[in-house]
C-alpha cells in the first residue's frame, strides 16, 4: 500500500498573482475534501463511520433481543465481537459465543440465541456486535 502523500492543501500563493482573486474560492472547497480524506486514510476510518453496517452494544436478558436495523441495505452478517456479564464477577468462556440471529420484518435485528450463554433478568449481559450489510 502506498503512503499517504506530505502535501494537505494547495494555496493561491503558488498561482500566478492573476489569478490568486479568484482561485482562493475553488481551493477552499478542494483543500477541505483533501484534509478530510487525508486525515481518513491516514488511520482516521472507523467502523461506525466507514461501512455500511452498526458497531452495537445491547444487554441481553433473555432472548429474543432485538434492535432497531438503521440502514438502508438488509444485515448480511453479525459477529459477536465482546460478551461481559452486566453485573458480578466475569468468568472466561471456553468458546467464542456464536449468534444465531434474524432480520425481521419490522426493521430489527433479532438475536435468537447466543451459543453457551443463558441469560437471565437477574443474570444478564452486555453483547456487542458487528452488524453489516451486503
Amino acid at each position: 500500500m502506498a503512503r499517504l502523500p506530505s502535501i494537505k492543501r494547495i494555496v493561491a500563493e503558488d498561482f500566478p498573482s492573476e489569478v490568486q482573486k479568484w482561485v482562493g474560492k475553488l481551493l477552499q472547497p478542494l483543500n477541505s475534501f483533501f484534509e478530510s480524506t487525508h486525515a481518513a486514510l491516514g488511520k482516521g476510518l472507523t467502523v461506525a463511520d466507514n461501512f455500511d453496517g452498526m458497531l452495537k452494544t445491547v444487554e441481553v436478558s433473555g432472548f429474543p433481543t432485538k434492535f432497531k436495523w438503521e440502514r438502508r441495505s438488509p444485515p448480511k452478517a453479525l459477529w459477536v465481537v465482546q460478551c461481559r456479564e452486566s453485573q458480578g464477577v466475569h468468568t472466561n468462556f471456553t468458546s467464542a459465543p456464536y449468534a444465531d440471529w434474524e432480520f425481521t420484518q419490522d426493521g430489527q435485528v433479532s438475536i435468537l440465541a447466543l451459543t453457551g450463554l443463558s441469560p437471565t433478568a437477574s443474570n444478564k449481559y452486555q453483547v456487542t456486535v458487528i452488524v453489516m450489510a451486503g
